[in-house]
């Protein structure tokens, strides 16, 4: 018992300690956001037949489509948004086409066949869509209702470490700098430009209308007009008030 509470003493004050390097409103901000987003539910009216069982993206079954109106929690906040996706197969051979418009979320885009990264990638492992690359949920919509549920296993080892001040997936919004946010945003790996954006989102309240791009490679001319966008914000920001 006395190992236990020594145990339990020395995290408590590795937490006091993080509290006092980070800040108590970021590190709590960052804690919060990480715990919101391990779980995701929603339900949607949309029109069509489809079903998703997935053990994380490399082990998953499933086919069908359907559009429609969704709402649920989703990606840390409670949020509703016009959802129309495509999938059909099983690992590690996963078809998966996601469209996803929202005012509250950031957009995401499948390439049509006129579009940069069009059939670059077809399998569902390769691709960065609203499901994390080790969630474990079920998707069903039958004629008009639909329903999603799930746990993200990274989410919550990233909830476990961030306790002690690390940021395993790298989306923390304030234990980084606005600055380093924004240079994020220039990144090549499209995972980390859309992790930043959604940061640089909880700080500011604005995207600037950015749209993820499921080919993970493609950097668009529209991406990079955000970018741009960021910059200029970043400008402003850093302006004393007057000048």
């Amino acid at each position: 018992m006395t190992q236990f509470r020594n145990r339990a003493a020395a995290i408590l004050c590795l937490v006091l300690l993080l509290f006092s390097f980070q800040g108590c409103a970021g590190y709590l901000g960052d804690r919060l956001k990480d715990a919101s987003e391990m779980v995701e539910a929603g339900a949607g009216l949309s029109s069509g037949v489809a079903l998703n069982v997935r053990l994380t993206k490399i082990a998953q079954a499933g086919f069908g489509s359907y559009t429609g109106r969704w709402a649920g929690l989703k990606e840390g906040s409670f949020a509703a948004w016009d959802e129309t996706r495509m999938e059909a197969g099983f690992s590690p051979f996963y078809l998966h086409e996601l469209y996803r418009k929202s005012e509250t979320l950031v957009d995401i885009h499948h390439p049509r066949p006129w579009e940069p990264g069009f059939r670059s990638y077809l399998n569902d492992q390769f691709l960065l869509t609203d499901r994390g690359f080790c969630e474990v949920g079920l998707t069903l919509n039958f004629l008009f209702f639909g329903l999603d549920a799930a746990v993200d296993l990274a989410e919550v080892a990233d909830f476990a470490v961030g306790l002690f001040g690390l940021d395993l997936l790298d989306d923390d919004a304030y234990s980084k700098t606005p600055e380093e946010l924004v240079a994020m945003c220039q990144s090549r790996e499209a995972t980390r430009r859309w992790r930043a954006v959604r940061a640089l989102r909880r700080i500011s309240g604005e995207d600037f209308g950015y749209t993820v791009y499921t080919v993970r490679g493609e950097h668009t001319s529209s991406q990079v007009q955000v970018r741009r966008l960021w910059k200029i914000w970043l400008e402003k920001r850093q302006k004393p008030s007057g000048s």
